[in-house]
């Protein structure tokens, strides 16, 4: 049975272990740093959404997924987002929506809760705004008749029947 070697690195470059235990080192720390979470990247200056293609510019409808294939792919409000979801990646690792009351801050999208209100105008003019719990989303809305707290799954069934022509939004 070998005895494990720890390299003294006064002699490395006369020792033919000392490479392995690097390799191994690498190895592991390669490895294992691709296994953990998966986080949003900060949005480079002059990012444009990947669905409309208007660059992004506010932070508080930003929207951020990460593909299968682990490309991190931007939008400029939830609508896009929504509809790239439909229509090119169904099944991403993450997906993150802009919080609208902290702007820069990103939340997982199904724990997200959606607010609907003519007097919160988006990008793409759905109105949708996120927000990290239902009181949030509450205290912004109260006061403002005719606006809808949504689930996420109500905000995707409300993009996929209001969505027309692949950008614009029709209104009822």
């Amino acid at each position: 049975m070998k005895k494990f070697y720890l390299p003294d690195l006064s002699d490395f470059h006369f020792n033919r272990k000392f490479p392995v235990f690097f390799l191994v080192i690498f190895l592991n720390s390669f490895f294992s740093g691709n296994c953990g979470e998966v986080k949003p990247e900060l949005m480079e200056k002059g990012t444009h959404c990947a669905h409309c293609k208007m660059a992004i510019a506010d932070m508080k409808f930003h929207s951020e997924i990460v593909t299968k294939k682990g490309r991190h792919v931007h939008f400029d409000s939830i609508e896009c987002l929504l509809y790239y979801l439909d229509s090119v990646e169904q099944n991403p690792k993450a997906v993150w929506v802009g919080e609208y009351r902290q702007k820069g801050i990103l939340l997982d999208f199904e724990k997200s809760v959606f607010l609907i209100s003519d007097k919160i105008i988006s990008p793409m003019g759905a109105n949708l705004s996120a927000y990290r719990n239902r009181q949030d989303a509450e205290s912004t809305a109260s006061g403002i008749s005719g606006s809808r707290i949504m689930n996420p799954a109500e905000v995707r069934e409300y993009i996929r029947n209001n969505w027309k022509n692949n950008r614009n939004l029709k209104f009822n």
